[in-house]
């Protein structure tokens, strides 16, 4: 009841990466959700890519005259792409790290990658710190906390990460091999080169 009357009055609706919620599971209840909303409320979509599929199923809760959707490009200006061909992939990550320590993302596909890479690395000599979705919510915390004020300078994690995550000062974003589509590219690279700041993107 309570959640009723909250919605009842709410006068905005905010849906941030709305591509994975009308391109997922969650496409039933957002619309769910929005038809308990005011029908003259404001309605407003964020996200850095949108398929058109995925606007026919966010056009079932815009509210035209009160919200709009900007089309526009990501503009990668601020970021250098580059790629590494190796025999080993881990090694060269090493490599790359101790060649540049500033504040790095180093993507892997899987949480069992994102362990196996962090004992690999720590053999090597370099220290790293992990997040990932099998991880307690405390131990995941307490890695970000970690990773953003400075106290570590590698977080090694999966796509969990890669979106609605904000960490100043990321200087660069690596991939152990390839994401699986070109849009998780875009997120993770979307990492780095944040507020005008220069970033590279390092595919091995």
């Amino acid at each position: 009841a309570i959640a009723r009357a909250i919605l009842k009055d709410a006068p905005i609706l905010i849906l941030d990466e709305a591509d994975r919620l009308f391109g997922g599971q969650f496409a039933k209840q957002v619309t769910h959700i929005a038809s308990r909303l005011p029908p003259d409320r404001q309605t407003m979509l964020f996200s850095v890519q949108m398929q058109k599929e995925f606007l026919e199923q966010a056009a079932k809760v815009m509210k035209p005259g009160f919200s709009r959707v900007h089309k526009g490009t990501v503009s990668g200006d601020t970021v250098e792409h580059s790629y590494v061909l190796a025999d080993n992939a881990v090694r060269t990550l090493a490599n790359l790290i101790r060649g540049n320590t500033s504040k790095s993302l180093v993507f892997c596909a899987t949480s069992k990658d994102v362990e196996s890479v962090s004992n690999e690395l720590a053999s090597m000599g370099v220290r790293a710190i992990i997040l990932h979705s099998h991880m307690k919510s405390g131990r995941r915390h307490s890695a970000l906390r970690r990773f953003k004020d400075g106290s570590e300078n590698v977080l090694i994690c999966t796509d969990v990460v890669s979106r609605g995550i904000h960490v100043l000062g990321v200087d660069r974003v690596y991939s152990v091999g390839l994401p699986p589509t070109p849009e998780f590219y875009v997120h993770r690279a979307g990492r780095t080169g944040r507020m005008n700041r220069r970033g590279e993107c390092v595919s091995i």
